[in-house]
């Protein structure tokens, strides 16, 4: 079985990263001629583009509010758009709500308010033009987005293997053994069943914010601090228990089966 430096190597090679120590590397140059530089120089390099990277980033993000601000004072020719450009850029304007959700440190700034006021715009409210070219600058977006996550996994495997081989190879590599059937006859490691957070970040990213969202949490304070109103603790509202009409107590006395007893 494969040890961890090796797996750690063939991964890193993925990217264009030659892997000899824990101290130096081989990366590939601009006339793709192979050179040798040491990991923290790597190390260094990419944390160069990853800030250039956020500045992008963050400039296309300006460019795009800035898109969907533009005033539109002819009458919208929506209906000469074609369909599956319209469709895209539906499509876009949720998913890029979807992406700035993500990220907590946005909640209640100009660039959330922002595109979440243009969800519940007409579509008819928009240009062609706005139509047509926020679709790129959402791909544009998309891109330099999951770059950035790539240089940022990058620097995890550099940062792993500067600790050396000795350190790489005493974690236990997941593998599922002697299985004959679905599930059936596991010998599971230990990094199988239990692993470190990091590995599962990235797919629970915005978790915590959906379970802070749930009813149980918000039920009930709604009007919280709203207004100069006091709302506090959990307010289970059942309709039945309001104030009814004595004359509609079949339907809305929250005893109603008291009114069986009673007619005639």
């Amino acid at each position: 079985m494969e040890d961890c430096w090796n797996l750690l190597k063939k991964e890193l090679k993925i990217y264009g990263i030659d892997l000899i120590d824990d101290q130096f590397c081989q990366v590939r140059v601009s006339d793709n001629r192979p050179q040798k530089c040491s990991i923290s120089k790597i190390i260094a390099r990419i944390k160069k583009r990853v800030e250039s990277n956020k500045k992008i980033f963050s400039s296309l993000w300006r460019e795009t509010i800035a898109l969907l601000s533009e005033n539109n004072d002819q009458i919208s020719n929506v209906g000469a758009v074609d369909n599956r450009v319209l469709n895209l850029f539906i499509y876009s304007l949720k998913d890029a709500a979807k992406l700035i959700d993500v990220f907590e440190e946005l909640d209640n700034t100009f660039l959330k308010q922002a595109i979440t006021g243009y969800l519940s715009e007409d579509i008819c409210k928009f240009s062609a033009k706005q139509i047509q070219v926020f679709s790129d600058y959402k791909i544009s977006i998309d891109w330099v987005f999951r770059e950035i996550n790539k240089s940022l996994y990058v620097l995890d495997l550099l940062r792993f293997a500067s600790a050396g081989e000795a350190h790489a190879n005493s974690f236990e590599i997941k593998t599922a053994k002697g299985v004959s059937g679905p599930w059936g006859n596991l010998d599971l490691p230990m990094l199988e069943r239990v692993w470190p957070w990091k590995d599962e970040d990235e797919n629970l990213r915005g978790r915590m914010k959906d379970i802070r969202r749930q009813r149980r949490y918000q039920m009930g304070l709604e009007s919280y601090n709203n207004n100069g109103s006091i709302s506090d603790g959990f307010y289970w509202r059942e309709l039945r228990n309001e104030p009814f009409s004595w004359y509609n107590r079949s339907d809305e006395d929250p005893y109603y089966q008291r009114y069986l007893l009673t007619r005639n």
